[in-house]
């Protein structure tokens, strides 16, 4: 089993990784994030210490998801939480 986890160096995603790497030990695990939010990149260590590949791209950009490969099931964990538009 191959799971995509988007967002995945997020804290939601990062967070759903691990458990479901914890649970499913011998299912691939694979982190996808663009790290831009800041500190993203951090949760790096703890996901390549519970043996998660980690994948930079972005959703937006389907040429980055089709480089993942085929995979069994994704989970969509991004998302831009900040607002920086002015009112």
């Amino acid at each position: 089993m191959k799971i995509l986890v988007t967002g995945g160096c997020g804290f939601l995603g990062s967070s759903i990784c691990i458990s479901l790497k914890t649970k499913y030990p011998d299912y691939k695990i694979i982190a996808f994030d663009n790290l831009k939010r800041s500190g993203s990149e951090i949760n790096l260590i703890e996901l390549r210490s519970h043996d998660i590949e980690f994948t930079h791209g972005d959703i937006r950009n389907f040429e980055d998801i089709e480089l993942v490969g085929e995979f069994n099931v994704l989970v969509d964990c991004s998302a831009e939480p900040s607002d920086t538009q002015a009112i």
